[in-house]
């Protein structure tokens, strides 16, 4: 079955002990519709000038339903918005992906935003960094603690968490951004 799972999977405490395995997140859902079967709501993109999404049913990794992310250039991504991150928490990320034939491999990233905050001096910065994605589909998995002591602005209550290629110059660049890619 397809995904893009975010769950919180502590309590926020002083000592977070994950409860769940990273292959079937269990916890807090943070994400909404992780799985596409009620469609592409809430899922955005960062520009639907440049960037669209599309269902395609029963076309995931194990038969259920994925999203066509096509995009005009790496900055194009999928995400969702609203997102509020717990102080002391460990949120575990499974997200299963693949590129469009002929596009290479190239790393993802999951990413926190929201406008007027920074945490740890950065302005993008990330719960799951630099796992390889290539032309079969993949499954990434991670996890992420949230310390509000490292945010500014009263961290974050609004954030957008979004998978994005890299569009940096240097070797991990998405050099192919015009391509789509599929998140399943």
């Amino acid at each position: 079955v397809g995904e893009f799972y975010i769950c919180e999977v502590t309590a926020p405490s002083a000592s977070p002990t994950p409860t769940a395995s990273p292959a079937e997140p269990e916890g807090n859902e943070l994400m909404t519709n992780p799985n596409f079967q009620s469609g592409t709501e809430p899922w955005d993109t960062n520009n639907p000038t440049t960037t669209t999404l599309t269902l395609l049913d029963g076309q995931g990794p194990d038969g259920g339903n994925a999203v066509k992310v096509t995009r005009q250039n790496a900055s194009g991504n999928i995400g969702q918005s609203g997102k509020a991150l717990k102080d002391g928490a460990t949120y575990q990320i499974s997200l299963k992906m693949k590129r469009e034939a002929g596009a290479g491999t190239k790393p993802i990233r999951v990413i926190f935003y929201q406008n007027g905050v920074q945490y740890n001096t950065f302005n993008y910065p990330t719960m799951l960094n630099y796992s390889d994605i290539g032309e079969e589909w993949t499954t990434v998995t991670g996890s992420f603690a949230y310390d509000a002591s490292k945010a500014t602005n009263g961290g974050y209550t609004n954030a957008r968490i979004y998978a994005q290629f890299d569009i940096n110059a240097g070797a991990y660049q998405d050099d192919k951004g015009d391509t789509p890619f599929y998140v399943g």
